[in-house]
């Protein structure tokens, strides 16, 4: 019988292989996947591998193990662990935060036909800043006027950066200004720095709330000036989030949709058809800026670079949300001070940062042919 310790240990083992730890980061790898077998399935340079191990690994002891951090997280508050598990067997997977040698992990526990399976991404062990992760200009300028217009939202597919670009913006900002902040997270990726001049608290969903309505609901009372709320995923959190924004909060948040015009249906989806006028007037006043993100590989070396779609408020975009012509936005998005995802690729490719083989795939459809004539390939 296999105690708990040696549980431990065996995970840590497999966990130094992979990622080292603070001293000795092994950064080519960023992914592992743990199951019930004698082999790790692992990412290393974006490309997926697999590799023996010395023991086996069984199911009794990746649940032993997810255990024990569960209950280090809870402080050994059984009440809490008990709702943990019920929310598990009732979604059948759960996402947290982990921190193992001073590294930052992301893990998902999810549970499949009985069976326990892990999921281990590395995040970043350091804060970026928004000039290393390429984040334009105009984005940090429209964080810095957030007694001006108040919602952000950011969209890009699982995987694309976006709570690192959020995290990079924000930590900028809360060095340059004196604010109240709240972020509800699911998990909690990065930690920021302690040497601002803002007060900054951190909720990991489960852990410190249930549900992102919840969450918002508890932090309505704080008088926060920024909450970051890491997904608008359903009607309840949408309507939630228009009321922090209507009462001067500075809200930054994520949606799924394919572009930043289409930020507004995703947005108005929540509410019913006959309100749709009045929502754009609100969105029209209220809203900052939408950004659409995706990662392309960079020409040269084994990483990958995010390109950005920005769209920002502006009298022109105003005209065109009181016409509701929101399907139209793309043409406004043409003229600074706004970037279109394919002119964001097109610079990309003339700075050579990103391949003439690369930029296709990233390009959106509805705009592959002026791509092609643009670039001449």
């Amino acid at each position: 019988m296999t105690t708990q310790e040696e549980v431990k240990q065996q995970f840590f083992e497999i966990f130094s292989s992979f990622f080292g730890d603070s001293e000795n980061e092994k950064e080519e790898n960023s992914e592992v996947v743990i199951k019930e077998w004698a082999r790790i399935f692992y990412v290393s340079h974006n490309e997926w591998k697999d590799k023996e191990i010395n023991f086996d690994i069984t199911d009794e002891s990746i649940t032993a193990f997810q255990q024990l951090i569960i209950q280090e997280k809870f402080r050994w508050e059984e009440k809490l662990e008990k709702d943990f598990y019920e929310k598990l067997q009732e979604k059948g997977h759960v996402n947290y935060s982990y921190v193992f040698n001073e590294i930052p992990l992301r893990i998902n526990w999810s549970i499949g036909m009985g069976k326990s399976f892990m999921r281990i991404r590395k995040l970043p062990s350091k804060m970026y800043t928004p000039d290393e992760i390429w984040v334009p200009k105009i984005i940090r300028e429209e964080v810095r006027k957030y007694k001006e217009w108040w919602l952000i939202v950011v969209w890009a597919r699982p995987g694309s950066w976006k709570s690192t670009t959020i995290a990079s913006v924000l930590q900028e900002l809360l060095q340059e200004k004196t604010l109240n902040v709240v972020t509800l997270e699911d998990p909690i990726e990065y930690i920021y720095l302690k040497n601002t001049k803002s007060i900054v608290q951190q909720r990991e969903k489960i852990f410190d709330f249930d549900e992102f309505s919840t969450g918002i609901e508890s932090c309505m009372t704080q008088y926060p000036d920024v909450v970051v709320v890491q997904e608008m995923r359903n009607r309840e959190v949408i309507r939630q989030v228009m009321e922090l924004v209507e009462k001067g909060v500075l809200v930054i948040t994520t949606v799924h949709t394919s572009d930043a015009p289409s930020i507004f249906e995703s947005i108005l989806w929540a509410f019913d058809v006959s309100r749709r006028k009045e929502i754009l007037d609100k969105l029209s006043v209220l809203f900052k800026c939408f950004i659409a993100q995706k990662l392309i590989k960079r020409k040269e070396g084994e990483w990958k670079v995010a390109v950005f779609e920005v769209l920002v408020n502006s009298p022109e975009v105003k005209w065109y949300l009181a016409d509701d012509k929101v399907g139209h936005l793309h043409q406004v998005m043409a003229r600074k001070p706004h970037i279109l995802m394919s002119d964001a690729i097109i610079n990309m490719v003339e700075d050579e940062v990103i391949s003439l083989k690369d930029w296709r795939d990233a390009c959106p459809t509805s705009r592959k042919w002026d791509l092609e004539d643009k670039i001449g390939g």
